[in-house]
């Protein structure tokens, strides 16, 4: 990934999302297929820095290769019509895409899982089937303050996942957020399955990054309570479990600012030798030069002064001279 791919990453993402958001609008869960499009396209082109980058869509080997396989897959439970086949697809992708993502990694150790594990594993997967399984109607627009709310929940994703030290992690966050603005210029409409890709890479920073599990709960709290408010039919509580997103995700970022403000901070005060430890602060003067030597000869003296300082060791030993 370089800065050209980045850039026409976030390209391909927009035009995508505003073409396929224009062509699809007439058609039955047109914005819904437009998004998962969009995010698809602007995912490979943000990874693809040669052709040979290509390939690797075709045989994913690590969690990232997967994520556009896991944006095609998501509209599935939204495009079938029985209600059964739809709960049976969103709760079967839920819970293996967590499992397909992380497969292979320390989090899922092939001897046993922790409890702590098992537990997060289950609150991924469960708020990543509310989008899947949570859907709103074809003709039913979402309200100013809705999309909004979704337009500031995406950013402020993006930000806390950047925040967390992975380029990777962040530039794949605002793809997604460009690709949601692109659909929603065309369309006037915000698909839930756009929540999809967000939700996986929460977990995947939480895992693989620096991203405190704290601040992706609350991540991840805050897009439940913004799914949930769709379906709420009275519109108070709707606005309270809006606010309430809004409270967790002012929370976050906080948290997330004040963890990056006392790392620099500590940087600021710690000196160019804090690195040594007890080391820089200590002095010739403080190392009693009269304290009489052990009777000892000068090998043996010499062999206990090696093994104080430690021995060299020959980076070349056991090579072949030849």
């Amino acid at each position: 990934m370089t800065t050209a791919s980045i850039a026409a990453g976030f390209l391909a993402a927009l035009l995508c999302g505003l073409l396929a958001g224009r062509g699809l609008r007439k058609f039955r869960a047109g914005h819904v297929l437009a998004t998962a499009m969009s995010v698809t396209i602007g995912l490979i082109v943000l990874r693809t820095s040669r052709a040979d980058d290509l390939w690797r869509f075709v045989q994913p080997k690590v969690a990232m290769d997967w994520l556009p396989l896991v944006c095609l897959l998501s509209p599935l439970s939204i495009l079938a019509k029985r209600s059964m086949f739809r709960a049976v697809i969103g709760l079967s992708l839920a819970v293996l895409i967590p499992v397909r993502l992380l497969w292979g990694s320390i989090y899922l150790p092939p001897e046993s899982w922790t409890s702590a594990i098992i537990f997060c594993m289950a609150a991924w997967s469960a708020v990543l089937a509310a989008p899947m399984l949570l859907s709103v109607q074809q003709n039913e627009r979402k309200s100013a303050w809705a999309i909004g709310l979704w337009v500031v929940a995406t950013v402020g994703t993006t930000i806390i996942v950047a925040a967390s030290g992975s380029l990777t992690y962040g530039a794949a966050a605002g793809v997604c957020g460009v690709a949601i603005l692109g659909v929603l210029i065309s369309t006037s409409q915000i698909a839930n399955i756009a929540a999809v890709p967000l939700i996986c890479l929460i977990g995947l920073t939480a895992s693989f990054a620096e991203l405190p599990l704290l601040n992706a709960g609350l991540l991840l709290a805050m897009w439940m309570s913004i799914l949930a408010a769709d379906q709420v039919t009275v519109p108070r509580l709707a606005m309270l479990s809006r606010a309430g997103a809004f409270v967790v995700l002012a929370v976050a970022i906080s948290l997330t600012a004040a963890r990056h403000f006392k790392f620099s901070e500590v940087l600021a005060d710690s000196g160019p030798g804090s690195a040594y430890g007890s080391l820089s602060n200590s002095s010739p003067s403080a190392v009693n030069r009269n304290q009489p030597a052990p009777a000892s000869s000068s090998n043996n003296a010499g062999e206990t002064v090696s093994q104080e300082l430690g021995d060299p060791v020959d980076p070349f030993d056991g090579l072949n001279s030849d």
